[in-house]
Protein backbone atom coordinates (compact mmCIF):
# COMPACT_ATOMS: atom_id res chain seq x y z
CA UNK A 1 0.00 0.00 0.00
CA UNK A 2 1.37 3.20 -0.68
CA UNK A 3 2.08 5.88 1.65
CA UNK A 4 -0.02 8.84 2.15
CA UNK A 5 0.58 11.84 0.37
CA UNK A 6 1.01 14.66 2.67
CA UNK A 7 0.24 18.53 1.29
CA UNK A 8 3.32 20.77 1.27
CA UNK A 9 0.96 23.38 2.18
CA UNK A 10 0.68 24.34 5.97
CA UNK A 11 -3.31 24.66 7.03
CA UNK A 12 -4.82 27.67 7.31
CA UNK A 13 -4.46 29.66 10.18
CA UNK A 14 -6.36 32.96 10.69
CA UNK A 15 -3.35 33.86 13.53
CA UNK A 16 -0.88 33.64 11.27
CA UNK A 17 -2.46 35.40 8.49
CA UNK A 18 -3.28 38.09 10.05
CA UNK A 19 0.12 38.94 11.50
CA UNK A 20 1.59 38.40 7.86
CA UNK A 21 -1.09 41.59 6.74
CA UNK A 22 -0.23 43.46 10.23
CA UNK A 23 3.69 42.83 9.88
CA UNK A 24 4.34 42.82 5.76
CA UNK A 25 1.10 43.88 4.38
CA UNK A 26 0.91 40.46 2.78
CA UNK A 27 -1.90 40.65 0.42
CA UNK A 28 -1.67 36.91 -0.07
CA UNK A 29 -2.65 36.53 3.35
CA UNK A 30 -5.48 39.05 2.85
CA UNK A 31 -6.11 36.56 0.23
CA UNK A 32 -6.45 33.55 1.91
CA UNK A 33 -8.75 35.12 5.10
CA UNK A 34 -11.24 36.26 1.53
CA UNK A 35 -11.38 32.78 0.53
CA UNK A 36 -11.71 30.80 3.65
CA UNK A 37 -13.78 33.77 5.60
CA UNK A 38 -15.77 35.33 2.53
CA UNK A 39 -18.14 32.25 1.62
CA UNK A 40 -18.99 31.36 5.53
CA UNK A 41 -19.69 35.29 5.69
CA UNK A 42 -22.09 35.17 3.06
CA UNK A 43 -23.83 31.90 3.61
CA UNK A 44 -24.85 33.08 7.23
CA UNK A 45 -25.47 37.08 6.08
CA UNK A 46 -27.89 34.95 3.33
CA UNK A 47 -29.27 32.74 6.58
CA UNK A 48 -30.03 36.67 8.10
CA UNK A 49 -32.29 37.67 4.83
CA UNK A 50 -29.66 39.81 3.44
CA UNK A 51 -29.58 40.29 -0.28
CA UNK A 52 -26.80 38.73 -2.61
CA UNK A 53 -25.52 42.14 -3.34
CA UNK A 54 -25.46 43.57 0.36
CA UNK A 55 -24.25 40.57 1.76
CA UNK A 56 -21.34 40.80 -1.19
CA UNK A 57 -20.90 44.54 -0.17
CA UNK A 58 -20.64 43.96 3.68
CA UNK A 59 -17.75 41.42 2.89
CA UNK A 60 -15.78 43.25 0.61
CA UNK A 61 -16.24 46.24 3.27
CA UNK A 62 -15.29 43.86 5.92
CA UNK A 63 -11.97 43.08 4.11
CA UNK A 64 -10.68 46.53 3.36
CA UNK A 65 -11.43 47.34 7.29
CA UNK A 66 -9.37 44.23 8.15
CA UNK A 67 -6.71 45.00 5.69
CA UNK A 68 -6.31 49.18 7.04
CA UNK A 69 -6.60 48.24 10.46
CA UNK A 70 -4.49 45.20 10.56
CA UNK A 71 -1.77 46.87 12.36
CA UNK A 72 -3.90 46.67 15.25
CA UNK A 73 -3.81 43.07 15.77
CA UNK A 74 -2.27 42.29 18.83
CA UNK A 75 -1.69 38.00 19.23
CA UNK A 76 -1.21 38.71 22.80
CA UNK A 77 -5.04 39.36 23.15
CA UNK A 78 -6.37 37.20 20.93
CA UNK A 79 -7.94 34.52 22.28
Amino acid sequence: MPAPVRSTQEPFSAAASLSAIAIHRDAAALEQLFHFYGPRLKSWLQGQRVDEATAEDIIQETMVTLWRKAGLYDPLKAS
